[in-house]
């Protein structure tokens, strides 16, 4: 059965499925076609990309960048999201000015 643009996730916690609406909604904005008749690394890069999109559309930078003093907890609470993906997500954070430091 085809469901269009429609994005279908699994019940689960509140943060889980906040975390998946960010991982659909990054394939239905960049991605086309069925990964089934996909080459298997071709997949692993486009999941690769929907993961990236998630992290970035459920803890937007922009926001990031304006909290002082913060922890994970205080991520996971302020934007509704599960330990390791705040974990990660602040990791890709802190990464970034490290990134950004070194070019500067």
């Amino acid at each position: 059965m085809d469901h269009g643009n429609d994005i279908r996730i699994r019940r689960s916690t509140k943060q889980k499925e906040w975390q998946l609406f960010g991982h659909e909604l990054g394939h239905s904005l960049r991605h086309c076609g069925h990964q089934l008749k996909m080459h298997p690394l071709f997949k692993e890069l486009q999941e690769y990309q929907a993961n990236y999109f998630a992290y970035h559309f459920c803890i937007p930078t922009f926001m990031l960048d304006k909290l002082i003093n913060y922890t994970v907890k205080d991520i996971m609470a302020l934007f509704n999201v599960e330990n390791d993906f705040a974990l990660r997500r602040l990791e890709m954070h802190k990464g970034k000015f490290l990134i950004g430091g070194l070019i500067s």
